[in-house]
């Protein structure tokens, strides 16, 4: 009598467990299927609260343009100008650099009586007179070389064209990827210190309310 209590008890314990075996493998294998499907929340995925923000538009300066900080906008001084020290917003924003230019000499005639007072010069080599015009000077380079004669050229100044200021549309904001780019998040939330291309851009806001109540003397 006792051994087949103890045999039906044994017989108990096993069906019981092979049943909780069965249901843990069973629960383990629903768990990875919703791990591989799900968006959020599996193993290895970002927390269901985050969410991925939106992008809009460019607002990077193009080629050939310049980013200023103090007005948030991208300028440009045009080719062979440069952006100089001054206020951008002035007169001599953009500032090109002195230079020489160099022309060939004029022929005026044959021999010595050269005439200084009409910018003319004597040429031992050629024994002949020239003149570089006004302005030019003549040069040690050859009488007949397209070097002949130099103007010094001193630097200019002009005013910067502003292209377009870096803002974006009211409920975006700007990030610094690629120059510059307007993105989003969905009403709720705020952007969160991670990339702003991950999936977990932007968290949910924090809303702290302040209650003021009197207090009464009992």
């Amino acid at each position: 009598m006792l051994k087949r209590i103890v045999r039906g008890a044994f017989s108990v314990v096993v069906t019981l467990l092979l049943a909780t075996l069965v249901t843990i493998a069973s629960t383990a294998s629903a768990d990875a299927a919703r791990d591989e499907t799900a968006k959020c929340g599996g193993n290895g995925q970002y927390a269901c609260w985050f969410s991925k923000a939106k992008k809009h538009k460019s607002v990077a300066c193009r080629r050939g343009q310049f980013y200023d900080l103090l007005t948030n906008a991208c300028w440009s001084c045009g080719n062979g100008w440069n952006r100089s020290i001054f206020p951008i917003k002035g007169s001599q924003a953009c500032h090109k650099p002195p230079r020489l230019e160099h022309k060939k000499a004029t022929y005026i005639r044959k021999g010595a009586a050269c005439d200084a007072g009409k910018l003319e010069f004597f040429d031992l080599p050629t024994w002949s007179c020239w003149s570089c015009g006004k302005g030019y000077n003549r040069t040690l380079l050859p009488i007949k070389g397209r070097n002949a004669c130099v103007q010094g050229i001193g630097g200019k100044y002009k005013k910067a064209k502003v292209s377009h200021y870096r803002k974006c549309a009211a409920g975006q904001f700007v990030d610094i990827r690629n120059g510059g780019e307007c993105w989003s998040c969905p009403a709720g939330y705020n952007r969160h210190i991670t990339p702003i291309t991950g999936k977990d851009a932007c968290h949910p806001a924090i809303q702290v309310s302040m209650r003021t109540s009197k207090a009464t003397l009992a």
